[in-house]
């Protein structure tokens, strides 16, 4: 009953999520909360990021998630109360804990894609520095699963030197030219590279340009031919999660969301 419970609650979160994005990219939401416990985790943004107060983590199965709240989402009022131009993550955790329920807070903007993978890596416990990512082909309408540590996952990749155009590894090529999969989070491929596909959606594509210390270091690769203290670029798309290759799929309906006495 519990699972089934979880399930329901659950199954206008997808939508949820892309609406509320949608009014934040364009100007501003404000969403009601009831429970003492939101299930946000909030940082101070960098200045290169545009400072403010961003949301780093959303617990699975809270009023925050199921509200649609998404990472890199800014944070401009709580309780009604705008927030000041040196206001703090701290600030804002302190007002959330005085503030009666219900209460408010408003959505307004997001940080870069690069700065919210970033965010949910970090608190993935990943090891991560700067580097550049942009998204080449955009998530599909109604995606429903995002990657996040733990997920099995299946991905075709290519792989250049900065400043040449010459492939040195592929998905394409090697064996049959099948998908690649790894866990996420284990460290079966370099620590930029595995970033960089957290947080994607089925049919989701990008490109990230990752520095020497997060590819393959003051060391190279001298199978793959690639020198010391090389910056890599992959590009990738992901082609299932779970073994679930539909993004409107639930994670829910895997039962990969659910703990083993559900």
């Amino acid at each position: 009953p519990l699972a089934l419970a979880r399930r329901a609650l659950a199954a206008s979160t997808a939508d949820s999520a892309s609406s509320l994005l949608n009014a934040v990219k364009s100007g501003s939401s404000t969403v009601t909360f009831t429970s003492k416990n939101l299930g946000l985790g909030l940082l101070d943004a960098s200045v290169e990021d545009g400072g403010g107060v961003v949301v780093s983590k959303i617990i699975d199965g809270s009023e925050a998630e199921r509200a649609g709240v998404l990472v890199g989402m800014r944070i401009s009022e709580v309780a009604g109360e705008r927030l000041g131009p040196e206001a703090t993550a701290q600030d804002v955790r302190n007002a959330l804990v005085k503030a009666p329920r219900p209460t408010t807070i408003t959505f307004k903007g997001t940080v870069k894609p690069s700065a919210a993978v970033e965010m949910a890596a970090k608190e993935a416990g990943a090891e991560t520095a700067r580097f550049k990512i942009d998204r080449i082909r955009d998530p599909p309408g109604g995606c429903a699963t995002t990657s996040r540590k733990g997920d099995t996952i299946e991905f075709h990749y290519e792989a250049r030197l900065q400043g040449s155009d010459d492939v040195f590894d592929s998905s394409y090529t090697r064996g049959v030219g099948a998908p690649f999969a790894i866990q996420l989070g284990n460290g079966d491929v370099p620590r930029g590279l595995e970033l960089g596909l957290y947080d994607m959606c089925v049919g989701e594509a990008r490109r990230i340009v990752v520095p020497p210390r997060l590819a393959y270091g003051a060391r190279g690769n001298k199978v793959l031919g690639i020198p010391a203290d090389a910056t890599v670029i992959w590009e990738f798309s992901m082609e299932a999660i779970n073994f679930q290759s539909d993004p409107t799929v639930r994670r829910e309906d895997t039962g990969m969301g659910l703990t083993p006495w559900e």
